[in-house]
């Protein structure tokens, strides 16, 4: 009753992609190959066959996390290029991999740390602490700093040694540089990993994500309301059925942040504009 089509079925997938066809031409595909990166050993050709043979794309995806972030990232991008391959060879066209990271996230206790089971056999958590004063700025600004060298050091002398043991540390060392993001140490090391198996990139502040993005952006703040009042009503039913709320529906709360002096801040309805959560700020269209 939610969700419409199931993964199991591949008719619902053919289904899907004369959907994606009704909405996307060649203009449309050339677009979102601007958006995307190509990985270290990635094959750029296979981008062109994107646009030239109307291709498709399986989407997976994360916000930045430390070191890479939970070892499900690894699996939801795996899981995505082994799909990709399968709908290649049924669909008979071409089908891209992608992993967007989530850049814009703001929810630095979330993301600042991992754990990993040490050569003693103990479970470590390595944390990075802040490197900027600003109270909700979204990850990709936030530049690792000196400071976390301890963690980094640390991290690397719980790892076990082994014939892949350097090459790994290279990369970590490489990624989590003073003056890197958090986002740029988890593209580096995701692509360098995730490269080889065809797997792509995208991010939600790449310029051309930003540009071509910015018509649904105002559509979404033009329909709040009635989006507002759509997801209250599927709530309803999902509550109706059984499922516990996971995510409240905020009363005249738009699904938009508008980052600022004071970080990202949520957007609320009020009088002819819209209130910033935080600051409280009134802006206006």
């Amino acid at each position: 009753d939610f969700f419409g089509k199931s993964f199991s079925s591949l008719e619902d997938f053919r289904s899907k992609a004369t959907e994606v066809d009704g909405r996307f031409g060649r203009a449309e595909r050339e677009l979102a190959a601007q958006a995307v990166l190509v990985p270290p050993g990635g094959d750029e050709t296979r981008l062109e066959a994107f646009v030239e043979e109307g291709g498709y794309m399986v989407t997976t995806g994360q916000q930045p996390g430390l070191l890479g972030g939970p070892l499900y990232n690894i699996y939801k991008a795996l899981t995505a290029a082994r799909l990709a391959g399968v709908l290649e060879e049924r669909l008979g066209k071409p089908v891209i991999p992608l992993f967007w990271v989530a850049s814009e996230d703001h929810d630095w206790d979330e993301a600042n740390h991992t754990e990993i089971i040490g050569a003693d056999n103990k479970l470590h958590r390595i944390e990075l602490e802040k490197s900027c004063s600003e109270a909700n700025p979204a990850i990709h600004r936030i530049q690792v700093g000196p400071a976390a060298q301890y963690q980094i050091d640390k991290f690397i002398q719980l790892l076990p040694e082994n014939d892949f043991s350097p090459g790994y540390i290279k990369l970590i060392l490489g990624s989590l540089r003073p003056d890197k993001t958090l986002a740029d140490g988890f593209h580096l090391l995701l692509q360098e990993l995730l490269g080889r198996f065809g797997i792509f990139f995208t991010d939600a502040a790449h310029p051309k994500v930003k540009a071509h993005s910015s018509q649904m952006l105002l559509e979404e703040l033009g329909r709040s309301e009635e989006l507002e009042a759509i997801l209250r009503r599927t709530s309803e039913r999902l509550s109706s059925a059984g499922y516990a709320q996971q995510v409240p529906v905020l009363e005249g709360g738009v699904n938009l942040f508008l980052e600022g002096s004071a970080g990202r801040e949520r957007l609320y309805r009020e009088g002819d504009g819209f209130r910033l959560h935080t600051s409280g700020v009134h802006v206006t269209l």
